[in-house]
């Protein structure tokens, strides 16, 4: 951004499922507003000009805006306040996976080669930041129900120790029967009812649930009023019985906790 006297450098990185162009980071020069909150995906079908563009000069330059009047992308260009525009895609074998962009480049505005240059340790870059994150997901998360497994639940109660804690719940939840069910009806049928049962306590407590054993649950929620939290049982315990799964539960609230 510094080098082109620009008023923002952003990468927009391409999600296929929903064909949308994601402003996924962003550096503003000072005073220049960030467009992540306002605009933070572009469909593709607004940027038909600079794909193709991509691939066939795999540059985009816009020395003037009004260049690009009548077009689809010219309203979208107005609405983020940009006169001239330089980018150049980012690919993944031949196909884009995003774009490298600086809007209203003051200087050496005319010169790709630096953008140009930057792809391959950009592209780098984000696939090790992929492969970091695949990792990091996998290492807290319970291969079976995808909810936070025993490393993440023995990680965050370190976290929490030595630390006065407030307004503090706790469930611990055994699931009743499944050993009978894996003898009867074999492993796939109780691998069925210990994802059900995932599921029903992720429905309540989405980034607060722990599959730490077999059978065998936790939640652990803080500053929640006592309140809420018993609502929050009573719901799951609804969502339990319309799911026809049976499960113990141990419920603890405290107002202060030290341990």
């Amino acid at each position: 951004n510094d080098y082109f006297k620009a008023d923002r450098a952003y990468i927009f990185l391409h999600d296929k499922e929903k064909d949308v162009f994601i402003d996924t980071y962003e550096y503003d020069a000072p005073n220049v507003q960030c467009q992540m909150p306002t605009m933070p995906e572009i469909p593709a079908s607004m940027l038909v000009r600079g794909i193709k563009a991509f691939n066939e000069a795999k540059v985009y330059y816009i020395p003037d805006i009004e260049q690009e009047k009548g077009h689809e992308n010219y309203e979208l260009f107005k609405e983020r306040n940009v006169t001239r525009l330089l980018a150049v895609p980012i690919f993944k074998g031949k196909e884009i996976t995003g774009f490298v962009s600086v809007d209203n480049p003051k200087e050496s505005y005319d010169d790709e080669t630096i953008l140009s240059s930057i792809q391959f340790f950009i592209s780098n870059s984000l696939a090790t930041k992929e492969h970091q994150d695949q990792l990091r997901f996998m290492s807290y998360r319970d291969e079976l129900t995808s909810m936070y497994n025993r490393n993440k639940y023995i990680r965050v109660l370190d976290a929490y120790r030595h630390q006065l804690l407030e307004n503090v719940g706790a469930v611990y939840l055994d699931l009743n029967g499944l050993k009978t069910i894996n003898d009867r009806e074999g492993h796939e049928a109780g691998d069925a009812l210990i994802c059900a049962a995932a599921r029903t306590i992720c429905e309540v407590y989405p980034e607060n649930a722990y599959r730490i054993g077999g059978d065998e649950f936790v939640v652990l929620v803080l500053n929640m009023e006592e309140a809420v939290f018993k609502e929050k049982i009573c719901a799951l315990r609804d969502k339990i019985r319309k799911q026809n799964i049976s499960i113990s539960m141990g419920i603890l609230w405290k107002e202060r906790c030290e341990d």
